[in-house]
Order: C-alpha cells, then structure tokens, then sequence
C-alpha cells in the first residue's frame, strides 16, 4: 500500500490531498482513517498527520500513515516604489518584495493597459496616474 500526498497549497489553508493505492489481499477493502472517514482517499486536508487502516476480505489488516505539510509562513509583500523624475515623464517603477508562501512566485503587473505576468518581481517605465495592481 502507498499513499501519494498533496500538501497544503497556502499557509492555514485546508486543501491537502492524500491517495491511497492499494496493492495485495484480497479485495475488497474497506478503509478507515483517523478522521473516521471511510473513503480510500482524503481531500480538503488541513496539515497534520493521518492514518489509514485497509482490511480486505479476510479481516487483514494493514496500517499506514502520512504527514500534510503547509508553506512555512503566509504569503507577505512589499513595494518599494521610485517616482516619476520629471513631469510627463515614463520612469516611475515598483519593486516588489515577496516571502512566505511556495516559491516561485508569480507576479501580474497591470499598468493602464498593459499586463505583464511572470516571474519579473519589479515592472519599470510608468507614468504618473497609471494603476498598478
């Protein structure tokens, strides 16, 4: 028996997975877990560790466990932000500053019309009055 693990995705989330392969016995199988649940597989998992006892048809039985685990700390951010040297000049920018959460990060970048999605953590050439999300 194997079980495939899905961590947490965001810090103090609830959206792990854990499957469950069996291999050997007798089937069929029932499944019990730690959590009651009676189903071969688990999702919407907080972090922690859970395990599943698998009995197959000849009252068998077989224990294993695996451990949820989370991104160390919650996603933070912050700007630092240069502004525009003259007037109706384009050389305001934005740097960002990214810890916590699951590396990499992913950044979206709106200026008026123009989106620029990557890994870029700063975006440059900006005018004044232009939105930035």
């Amino acid at each position: 028996m194997t079980l495939a693990v899905v961590d947490v995705s965001c810090f103090g989330d609830s959206t792990g997975v854990i499957d469950a392969t069996v291999t050997g016995g007798t089937a069929p199988y029932t499944y019990l877990w730690n959590t009651a649940d009676t189903t071969e597989d688990l999702s919407g998992l907080a972090i922690g560790t859970y395990t599943i006892t698998v009995t197959d048809t000849n009252a068998c039985t077989f224990d294993i466990s695996e451990t949820v685990n989370q991104p160390s700390d919650s996603l933070f951010a912050a700007l630092q932000v240069t502004d525009v040297d003259c007037f109706g000049a384009a050389t305001g920018a934005i740097q960002s500053t990214v810890s916590g959460g699951t590396a990499p990060y992913f950044y979206l970048w709106i200026a008026g019309l123009t989106r620029q999605l990557g890994l870029d953590n700063s975006i440059s050439d900006l005018a004044v009055g232009l939105m930035i999300h």
